[in-house]
C-alpha cells in the first residue's frame, strides 16, 4: 500500500495524517508500518493478500486478554476496518524489539511461561477452529472434528508442495509420517486455548521482560501439548537453544501430564516438517539449508521406532 492511501487510513482512525511513516519487516500475509505522530505511534497492519478472517480472528484475541497476565497491544480500531480491497486494523505501538534480536535460556524460560497462561486461559468441548460471539470464542470444529485428520490433511498439502518443489528428502518423511506415524495422535485430550505461531518474532521483550505476544491470526482450540512442542521448534531453529528451556518454563505455570513424554517426539516431528516447509515457501529458508535439518528428523524417527 502506497504512502498516501495510508496517510488517508491514518487521518480517517486517528484523526491526522502521520508526521512520518516507518515499514515493518516481519510477518509474511500482513504489510506493518509504525505511524509516528511526534513522541506517540501507532502499529497500522493491512492485510492485501487474504480475507479479513485471520485479522479479526487476531484483534478479537488482543480484546479477550485485555486485563489478563498475557501482555497484548491495546486495540485502536474495534473492528477489521476495510480500504478497498485491505483489510486493516490499527493497534498501539509497544515500542520494543522481538524476540528474534536475542533469544536466551532466560526469556525462552519466560515465553514458556506466558504460553502455559494462553493455554490456561480457556478450555474447549473440542478441537477445531472458532467463531467470536460477544467477545468471546465459539469452536466449530475442524472438517472432520478431529485433530489427527487436521494434521492429516496439512501433511498431505505439505507433501503436495515437496513434490513440486522436488524436495525428496521431505517427501519420504512426510510419506513415513502419515504411514507409520499418524495413528499415533490421539484424540483422547482436553483442547485448550493454542496460539499456533508462538515464535520468538511474535514476542516482544523489554528490559529483560516479556511486554506483548502478537500475531494470534491462527489462534484456535486444540492440544496444548502440540502447540507447546511447535513453539519449542520455532525457538530452537531460530535461536538454537534446547527446547528444554521452554518446557522447563511452561511447567512453572501448568503440569504437563505423562502423556507428554510420548506425544513430545510425535510433534516434534510432524511441526518441524511444517515449520520448514514454511520457511521454505516463504524464502526464509533454501531448501539446502533446510536439509541441514535432515539427520535431527532421523534421530526423532528413531525415538520414535523405540516408542511404538
Amino acid at each position: 500500500m502506497n504512502r498516501s492511501e495510508i496517510n488517508k487510513i491514518a487521518g480517517k482512525e486517528l484523526g491526522e495524517e502521520p508526521d512520518s511513516v516507518e515499514e515493518i519487516v516481519g510477518g509474511v500475509m500482513n504489510e506493518t508500518v509504525r505511524l509516528n505522530y511526534g513522541e506517540e505511534s501507532y502499529i497500522l497492519q493491512i492485510n492485501e493478500k487474504t480475507g479479513a478472517h485471520d485479522m479479526r480472528n487476531c484483534l478479537n484475541c488482543f480484546r479477550f486478554f485485555e486485563d489478563s497476565n498475557v501482555p497484548v497491544p491495546q486495540t485502536v480500531t474495534e473492528e477489521v476496518r476495510e480500504y478497498d480491497s485491505s483489510h486493516y486494523i490499527i493497534v498501539e505501538d509497544l515500542k520494543t524489539d522481538s524476540l528474534n534480536r536475542g533469544i536466551t535460556p532466560e526469556n525462552t524460560r519466560a515465553a514458556g511461561r506466558y504460553l502455559a497462561y494462553i493455554h490456561g486461559s480457556q478450555s474447549f468441548d473440542r478441537a477445531g477452529w472458532w467463531e467470536w460471539e460477544d467477545r468471546k470464542p465459539k469452536v466449530i470444529g475442524f472438517p472432520d472434528d478431529s485433530l489427527k485428520g487436521r494434521i492429516e490433511d496439512k501433511l498431505k498439502d505439505n507433501l503436495e508442495y515437496f513434490r513440486e518443489e522436488d524436495i525428496n528428502w521431505l517427501v519420504e518423511v512426510s510419506e513415513r509420517f502419515l504411514d507409520d506415524y499418524l495413528d499415533l495422535v490421539q484424540d483422547d485430550f482436553e483442547p485448550v486455548f493454542v496460539h499456533h505461531d508462538y515464535n520468538p518474532g511474535n514476542i516482544l521483550l523489554e528490559d529483560g521482560e516479556i511486554i506483548g505476544i502478537l500475531d494470534f491470526d491462527y489462534a484456535h482450540s486444540s492440544h496444548g501439548q502440540r502447540d507447546l512442542v511447535k513453539a519449542a521448534n520455532n525457538f530452537w531453529i531460530r535461536g538454537k537453544v534446547d527446547r528444554e528451556h521452554i518446557y522447563e518454563g511452561y511447567r512453572k505455570v501448568r503440569e504437563l501430564d505423562e502423556s507428554f513424554n510420548q506425544n513430545e517426539p510425535l510433534y516434534r516431528l510432524e511441526t518441524l516438517i511444517d515449520i520448514l516447509k514454511g520457511f521454505i515457501e516463504h524464502d526464509q529458508m533454501t531448501v539446502e539449508e533446510a536439509q541441514g535439518y535432515e539427520s535431527h528428523i532421523s534421530e526423532i524417527e528413531e525415538e520414535l521406532e523405540e516408542s511404538i
